[in-house]
């Protein structure tokens, strides 16, 4: 019997395979149990989903006054999950634009999948967009806020058909958090997509989100890019994590965004209870 106790401790005590490899979960032990809450991610509890969800139903009555559904808007961002994220896109079809744009920055700061695809599916319906060029830049901030690959297609279509500076900048920076190769291909193909009288009034923008995806600086310089990516596209990784670039670059980066990637990732992870892998 003792033997038999210490052999089950001894295979718990390793994460377990995935349950699609496996034709029954196995029962856990006490201590294997204890291990693996340890290791799953920090969400809201139940109590804390249904309160926030009970909120944003007063919030979004009609008689609820903007400034108080705003307040409750904002709160949500403390209560990061799915349920919420879906909860909250019917701020997304207010009538009332300030609704529209806090409801935006809080699922763009909500790192759940839900969130996204509610920006997306807003950016994909709303005829607003059309006609109003801020919203439109804040929903295409929003989208690459998040920073996912999903999001090349949409932030790298028609940049340049758009005469709004501020829609085509929320495209450019916004590839420029998506930390893959195929984002900093993205950002290329604008850069190459015209002559300098065309591309020039961008290269800032096009060369700190090569800056910030690459570690490399050429400037404002469409010639000198080109020649980079020539010489380094076949051996080019991006890191996981951004990497040092010139101070005053750093300083339009995060004055864009608002905060520093470095610490936000860092919070995630923090409130995920370890490290994201």
């Amino acid at each position: 019997m003792i033997l038999l106790l210490a052999t089950t401790t001894l295979l718990f005590a390793t994460p377990l395979p995935p349950a699609s490899a496996v034709n029954a979960p196995a029962p856990l032990t006490a201590s294997s149990q204890d291990e693996d809450k340890t290791d799953e991610p920090k969400g809201p509890d139940k109590d804390a989903i249904k309160k926030a969800l009970e909120e944003l139903d007063v919030a979004f009555d009609k008689d609820t006054e903007v400034p108080e559904c705003i307040a409750t808007i904002e709160s949500m961002g403390e209560v990061p999950c799915k349920e919420v994220a879906h909860a909250l896109a019917k701020g997304l079809k207010h009538k009332d634009l300030e609704i529209v744009h806090a409801t935006l920055l809080v699922l763009a700061k909500m790192d759940v999948d839900e969130a996204l695809k509610e920006i997306v599916g807003f950016h994909k319906r709303d005829r607003r967009l059309k006609k109003d060029e801020e919203l439109l830049a804040s929903t295409l901030k929003a989208i690459g806020w998040h920073g996912d690959p999903s999001a090349i297609d949409i932030l790298s279509k028609d940049v340049f058909t758009h005469a709004n500076r501020d829609v085509i900048r929320a495209r450019i920076l916004g590839l420029g958090r998506i930390r893959t190769p195929e984002a900093a291909e993205a950002v290329m193909s604008l850069l190459k997509s015209s002559g300098k009288g065309k591309i020039q009034p961008y290269m800032e923008d096009l060369n700190l989100s090569l800056s910030i995806l690459t570690g490399a600086d050429n400037g404002k310089s469409q010639d000198r890019w080109i020649q980079w990516w020539n010489d380094n596209k076949r051996d080019l990784e991006i890191s996981e994590e951004p990497p040092r670039i010139d101070k005053q670059l750093q300083k339009k980066w995060d004055k864009y965004w608002g905060v520093r990637m470095e610490k936000e990732r860092g919070k995630k992870r923090e409130d995920r209870g370890g490290d994201d892998g």
